[in-house]
């Protein structure tokens, strides 16, 4: 718990334990209920709220994120989707069909681990809403993706796209390459459904995307935890 540690306290009344404010924050995490709402057993929430803050600001989420990915160096797949998260409130949001939200844009490995990810406007296109994150794909690999226009920009950083063409009913069959490799496109379907077990995850109620995508590096690691503990 090292890395959670805040700054050393020289005056003021006692702080409560960073174990105690880390847990709390792993509770709203899970069940999505407001600061106000916790259990009794919890500390207050102003005082949840500025951890929470100082570990944003030190980058804390985030660097266990990284901790928690694995260098895998014989990757042969990667996967690139995305999903759409209902958003209440906030910024990059953007009404796609009768609600607003927020669109989830991940990479994923062929362990069904989320590498990398990006939040966006829940309306805009995949083409745009993937670039942030094309910086990440490995080179060598087999990406599968669903959006035709990456087939050039993932050709031109030295990876293998496998993009199904269009089919039209009086053209003949277009073969798509490697079809048992873009099958396992189940895999980054998988990495997105376990992020259902957080509320916090399902339903965006922060303003600030920043904040949000914290709850999502905190989920990730998590889930990353999880698996290795058993």
């Amino acid at each position: 718990m090292a890395v959670i540690r805040l700054p050393e306290q020289h005056r003021g009344r006692p702080r409560s334990r960073c174990k105690e404010c880390f847990e709390a924050v792993l509770y709203v995490l899970k069940t999505g209920c407001q600061w106000e709402l916790r259990p009794g057993e919890y500390p207050p929430k102003s005082t949840m709220h500025r951890c929470f803050k100082v570990w944003k600001k030190a980058k804390v989420f985030y660097r266990l994120f990284r901790k928690t990915r694995c260098q895998d160096a014989s990757q042969v797949v990667a996967h690139i989707d995305s999903t759409i998260r209902i958003a209440k409130r906030g910024d990059k949001i953007s009404k796609a069909g009768k609600c607003k939200s927020s669109k989830i844009t991940a990479l994923c490995n062929e362990q069904s681990q989320i590498r990398n990810f990006e939040i966006g406007n829940g309306g805009e296109s995949d083409h745009k809403a993937v670039m942030p994150i094309i910086s990440s794909v490995p080179a060598n690999v087999y990406v599968t993706a669903d959006n035709k226009k990456l087939r050039r920009i993932l050709r031109y950083r030295g990876s293998m796209p496998l993009i199904p063409r269009r089919q039209f009913p009086n053209s003949p069959f277009r073969r798509t390459p490697k079809p048992h490799i873009y099958k396992s496109r189940w895999q980054m379907e998988k990495a997105f459904s376990e992020t259902d077990q957080f509320r916090k995850l399902v339903v965006r109620q922060e303003r600030d995307s920043h904040t949000y995508k914290q709850y999502w590096y905190l989920g990730l690691a998590w889930l990353e935890l999880k698996k290795l503990t058993g």
